[in-house]
This record gives structure tokens, sequence and C-alpha cells, in this order.
């Protein structure tokens, strides 16, 4: 494949880029405040609640892209990046380039 190490070099920036972005997810997890010696009142605590349940589903998401792109990266070590994992053909370089870490082709996809 021709352009190998620039599929690598994209795989490698998205992969540093959700690193950075879940550790920055965690980083803005809200707790409720607490007053002295009193608890946050239940609407900042409900709050906080649901803000921490879309920071959990986003960081949830990232992970799944991770392991994606950690897959294509290791696909690229065993020579088996681009190929289909269903039908073994060719995926496309037009797909690649929308989707680095993308395994099925899109014949495959339709199917």
């Amino acid at each position: 494949m021709e352009n190998l190490k620039q599929y690598e070099s994209k795989l490698i920036k998205i992969r540093e880029e959700l690193i950075h972005r879940t550790d920055r997810l965690n980083k803005n997890k809200t707790r409720p405040r607490s007053m002295g010696m009193q608890e946050a009142d239940s609407i900042e605590q409900s709050v906080s609640v649901q803000n921490n349940e879309v920071v959990d589903r986003l960081e949830e998401l990232d992970r799944i892209e991770l392991d994606k792109v950690l897959k294509a990266i290791t696909r690229i070590e065993q020579g088996i990046y681009g190929k289909c994992v269903r039908c073994g053909d060719d995926i496309s370089s037009k797909r690649l380039e929308a989707m680095p870490f993308a395994n099925i082709c899109m014949d495959c996809m339709d199917s």
C-alpha cells in the first residue's frame, strides 16, 4: 500500500488526540461543591450527576474509537492494513482517507 506511512501517521495523531481528550474529560468531571460542612443542594447534585453521565458517555465513545485506532495500528504492523476483515478485498483509499481505522470494505458494509 503506497500511502501506508501517511495512514500510520494519521492513526498515531488520532490516538494521541483521543488520549488527550479522555484525560481532559476525566479532569472535567463535576463534583458537587461542599460549602463548609454543608452538602451541596439537591439541584446541584442532580446537575452534577447529569454532567458526569454525559462525560462518561463521551469517554466511552472515545475508548471505542481508540480501540479501533489501536487495532488499525496493529494491522499495519502485521502487514494486513487496508484489507477487509470479512472478505479480504482491499478497502478503498477513499474510505481509508475518511476513516483510517476502517476494517471493512464498503461492499461488506452494505451486506
